[in-house]
């Protein structure tokens, strides 16, 4: 099925391989806010394997740490005092800056919230764009080379066996379950470069968003891996359960706080 998704989207990708300046090409990170985030942080680095981007820290207004899923980036987060609650986020990369993204969306007659600018970055919040608590942002790093080659030299790891006992290869796809799908799908479609296969949408590189029916709200990551049959007799291994079902094997405990599906 995969393989079949892909080739129906190759002639899509192949003419919209070149993005104008502002169009999203890209999930460059997705976040998860848990309470007991430093802990979360501790076990997919050392026990998963999953390669650091940047080391969990305090960066002043909130703390948190990256690890690498090879085409996208995994922040685990510690939510702010004022808002508690378990948060996920996904940060879509533009082709150019944030003032052109802003500029292309007032065209257009989109709604989206102001550009909030700090040393390292530029964010633009898109909150009809998806259902709560999901956070949704166009993410404009001003140093996008050392950016790059931090990501790229994480990822890199993955390569190494010594590295990836659970035998990532890239993050696949990001399931939204809601009770309106089409709702979202609607308002995603009107957002500068999307492309969008039935109800998948897909960048030019990375991770595809797909949005799901479901009485109640979930979000899940699909991780594709070298093996099954490996990525669970490891995970047996170090003590966490897993269940196949028709998403793939699912890591069914819930002292992560993330809902994960491994696929082949």
């Amino acid at each position: 099925m995969k393989y079949a998704l892909l080739l129906s989207l190759l002639p899509l990708l192949l003419t919209c391989s070149k993005s104008k300046p502002g169009e999203i090409i890209k999930v460059e990170h997705v976040y998860v806010s848990l309470s007991n985030a430093p802990a979360i942080f501790g076990i997919l680095k050392d026990q998963f394997g999953w390669p650091v981007v940047w080391d969990y820290q305090d960066w002043g207004t909130f703390e948190s740490g990256g690890l690498s899923l090879g085409n996208a980036v995994l922040e685990v987060m510690m939510p702010p005092a004022e808002k508690p609650e378990k948060r996920y986020g996904i940060a879509l990369a533009p082709s150019g800056s944030a003032s052109q993204f802003v500029s292309i969306l007032d065209a257009g007659g989109i709604a989206h919230g102001p550009q909030q600018k700090t040393p390292h970055w530029s964010i633009v919040t898109l909150e009809q764009f998806v259902p709560q608590p999901v956070d949704l942002f166009l993410c404009d790093y001003h140093d996008r080379s050392r950016v790059q080659e931090e990501r790229q030299a994480a990822a890199a790891n993955l390569q190494l066996l010594q590295h990836n006992p659970l035998g990532i290869l890239q993050l696949q796809e990001i399931v939204i379950n809601t009770k309106e799908p089409l709702r979202f799908e609607t308002e995603w479609a009107k957002l500068p470069g999307m492309m969008q296969c039935d109800n998948h949408f897909v960048f030019t590189e990375g991770p595809a968003v797909k949005f799901m029916a479901a009485d109640q709200f979930s979000l899940s990551l699909r991780i594709e891996v070298q093996s099954l049959q490996k990525t669970k007799m490891e995970l047996e291994t170090l003590g966490f359960k897993t269940v196949n079902n028709p998403q793939g094997l699912q890591l069914t405990s819930d002292e992560l706080g993330l809902q994960i599906y491994f696929i082949e």
